[in-house]
């Protein structure tokens, strides 16, 4: 299977281990903070990674006005939801340089034709997910797409499509074969 014209080599997820991590991470958030939330699930990561996506998220607040937050609980969802079947001994750590490939994936969807909104980006992103993980976006569509964070679906859907994109790079310097 290919993604981004590359080997597609993660693991699928379901839509309950996805909406499993979502109850997880909102628990941690409800009894610390998002950062320590953020912290939990990206522990085995490299150690910038929880602030590169804080300051993301910030940068998304101070772009929007609002939803910076949101943002940042999607994307620890998903790179959680994502180890639950593509642990560190199958999928190398997201380091720096998968930070840069996802941003210049992020920079090639807003080139595209049309592309103009937050939300085009992660609608047209994640439509691209679909068709290598379904069970991932599902997960996702089934944990954010309500009528409380309908406000927020472009930036909830921007930080799925950021793990999902994180943690496929990281999976390019993995020695296994393709899933």
């Amino acid at each position: 299977m290919k993604y981004l014209d590359t080997d597609y080599r993660l693991e699928q997820v379901t839509p309950a281990s996805y909406k499993a991590q979502s109850r997880r991470v909102s628990s941690i958030q409800q009894m610390n903070d998002l950062k320590h939330a953020l912290r939990t699930v990206t522990t085995n990561e490299e150690s910038d990674l929880t602030d590169v996506i804080f300051g993301f998220g910030d940068h998304l607040h101070e772009t929007y006005g609002h939803g910076g937050g949101f943002f940042i609980l999607a994307a620890g969802i998903g790179i959680a939801a994502l180890r639950t079947t593509n642990p560190i001994n199958l999928v190398p750590s997201i380091q720096p340089e998968d930070w840069d490939s996802m941003m210049a994936r992020q920079q090639e969807l807003q080139e595209r034709p049309g592309i103009r909104t937050v939300e085009s980006i992660a609608g047209i992103g994640l439509l691209e997910v679909r068709n290598v993980n379904s069970g991932y976006v599902d997960g996702y569509q089934e944990t954010f797409d309500t009528p409380r964070l309908s406000p927020f679906l472009g930036l909830t859907g921007l930080g799925a499509l950021v793990a999902h994109d994180l943690v496929h790079y990281a999976s390019m310097h993995s020695s296994n074969s393709p899933a």
